[in-house]
């Protein structure tokens, strides 16, 4: 009797585990023998919600031929999901396998229920920004709504004010102030000034780090202004790369002992809100040379504008304050003693947000 019980496992385990067998020695998968398992349980009734999520999982490991050919599986798998509740790893595995096909931007949806419990998983926002990039579109942004009741909330923009505001408060703190030239010279800034002065506004300021890739997507595929900062260095890379830079974007070199971050600045305020700014500096320095009322302001259009080529941020158009939306109902952030910050400078824009919101509403009028 005991020999017999050992294998009365729940059938939606064994499904797990066999799906988890589809995977390969050598990376690739048995999509037909997933396809075969999926097929014969959805004969004898419903599938799990974790193993449609383990399924479309497959698909990134799986070739475009092979994905295509299981196109109808995979919508099918996805229905289903959408109209179950998932887990947080279900939620996940689901997004990743979608973000491998032409439908990614199903994905997006999912995600959102991965957020609910914690950060955005790395591995499915990385394959979400590599499958935008691949269509040529901007990654969509996760924010923008209630963490708790899912109700689209303003965005975080800065409005004309703040950003003249934050603007006026670099140019006299950090870009003009008495060590500006420690790391350049009156006449470089001088050269900086006339070329902006020439140029802007620009959609897309960029670090010189980042560069071909950057200017490919946003100049070429998007048709926006794009300013490239980089150093005199650059002029020895490849000179293919640096002609096809200079075909599709403005470029302004630096000397290589000055700090281009500075110059990234200046050119973003002296464009408009929306500007985007591609670059791995979060600028804590500058920030914690701002004054306490502008700080806040400058964070946020960090938040919100600022772009990594090495993935996707938690960064989005979600003002993390208590907000009125329009039906008159409020959303309150918060979270417990232990995970607040005591820093005195400026936190770490990747640093995860609270996702605990607290709703309130008006009570209904008394008839």
């Amino acid at each position: 009797m005991r020999t017999f019980l050992l294998f009365m496992e729940v059938p939606h385990a064994v499904d797990h585990r066999a799906l988890a067998a589809c995977r390969l020695p050598d990376g690739g998968v048995a999509l037909p023998a997933a396809i075969s398992l999926l097929r014969h349980r959805q004969e004898q009734g419903a599938v799990a919600p974790a193993n449609l999520a383990l399924f479309l999982e497959l698909l990134a490991s799986c070739d475009a031929a092979a994905r295509d050919a299981a196109e109808p599986e995979t919508l099918a798998a996805h229905a289903a999901l959408s109209a179950a509740p998932l887990d947080r790893v279900s939620a996940t595995r689901a997004a990743v396998g979608l973000c491998a096909t032409r439908h990614w931007r199903l994905a997006v949806p999912l995600l959102a229920v991965a957020r609910r419990s914690g950060p955005p998983p790395r591995t499915a926002l990385s394959a979400l920004a590599a499958a935008a990039l691949r269509a040529g579109e901007d990654v969509p942004r996760l924010g923008g709504r209630c963490e708790h009741c899912g109700l689209h909330l303003p965005p975080d923009r800065l409005s004309d004010a703040d950003f003249r505001e934050v603007r006026d408060a670099l140019e006299r703190c950090v870009l003009i102030g008495e060590d500006v030239f420690q790391t350049s010279t009156p006449e470089e800034v001088e050269r900086f000034r006339s070329f902006v002065e020439r140029t802007a506004p620009y959609d897309v300021v960029v670090d010189g780090l980042n560069l071909v890739q950057v200017v490919d997507h946003f100049a070429v595929q998007q048709g926006k202004k794009v300013l490239v900062v980089g150093r005199y260095h650059m002029r020895g890379w490849k000179k293919a790369d640096m002609g096809y830079v200079k075909r599709h974007a403005l470029l302004f070199t630096a000397d290589n002992m000055s700090s281009d971050d500075a110059f990234l600045l200046y050119a973003v305020m002296h464009s408009h809100p929306g500007t985007q700014f591609v670059t791995r500096d979060f600028f804590r320095d500058h920030a914690a040379r701002l004054p306490d009322e502008t700080r806040s302001k400058f964070n946020r259009l960090i938040r919100t504008n600022r772009l990594a080529v090495e993935g996707v941020t938690r960064n989005g158009n979600l003002n993390i304050k208590a907000q009125c939306d329009p039906a008159g109902r409020w959303h309150v952030p918060f979270c417990d003693p232990a995970q607040v910050s005591f820093s005195t400078a400026t936190p770490s824009p990747t640093q995860p947000v609270t996702d605990r919101w607290l709703c309130l509403q008006p009570p209904p009028p008394h008839r």
